[in-house]
């Protein structure tokens, strides 16, 4: 192959044109993403049942407090709902991914900002099985937010279960649930702790639980570990 000598003018035109090629491929890719990853809120529900999908936990920004929302195989589960949002960014999210129904809804404990959107996604969703941890009689709450989460519950005819060690499936995932026996002075160690298995990835859902209650959670020997 015969060798070309450039000048220093023609290398640094080449290097120039080398550039400008590399930003417009940039700027196409950015572009192509961009509207790939456009959501359309009427588009059906995007669940795949394929044994290589495997399960989505969604971490939702809904301002004060928190809200997890799980996917897998066509099945939801959704583990508090933050704080009284008025322009409802939970239930949009919610509908945004396609969910129609929750197999599984759960408080982790009864804070104004975990359960501050629990009424609307009652009254909105269809919810299969409603977990909650039972408190002592005088820890609980007498909130405008607590009494209308139980009037949805019951306009809604639901049953609702009492959190306690157990393990069921969501789709391709394991679920597991810790709580303890022990009656405590506040509220956030009534905690509810979620554990979210799906392969090899795990994630751990604590509420508020403080170190007394973490420190009675692992005497029981329970596997907490996530990954």
């Amino acid at each position: 192959m015969k060798k070309i000598n450039l000048t220093k003018k023609q290398n640094d035109i080449l290097k120039i044109i080398i550039a400008v090629a590399v930003m417009g491929i940039s700027l196409i890719m950015s572009f192509v993403s961009k509207h790939n990853g456009e959501k359309n809120v009427n588009s059906p529900p995007r669940y795949i049942s394929d044994e290589n999908v495997h399960g989505e936990v969604h971490f939702v920004d809904i301002g004060q407090g928190d809200a997890t929302l799980v996917m897998s195989d066509g099945e939801a589960m959704l583990v508090d709902t933050g704080d009284t949002d008025t322009e409802d960014r939970l239930i949009s999210y919610m509908k945004e991914n396609g969910v129609e129904k929750l197999k599984y809804l759960v408080i982790t404990h009864p804070h104004a900002d975990h359960i501050g959107e629990m009424s609307e996604i009652i009254d909105q969703f269809q919810v299969d099985k409603f977990i909650m941890p039972k408190v002592k009689a005088d820890m609980t709450p007498t909130t405008t937010i607590y009494e209308k989460m139980l009037k949805s519950i019951k306009a809604k005819g639901l049953k609702i279960t009492q959190a306690k060690p157990m393990e069921f499936e969501l789709g391709s995932c394991k679920v597991e649930l810790f709580t303890t026996k022990k009656d405590y002075d506040d509220l956030n160690n009534y905690s509810t702790l979620v554990k979210i298995t799906d392969g090899e990835n795990s994630f751990l859902i604590t509420g508020d639980c403080e170190t007394t209650e973490e420190k009675d959670i692992l005497s029981q020997g329970y596997d907490v570990s996530a990954k």
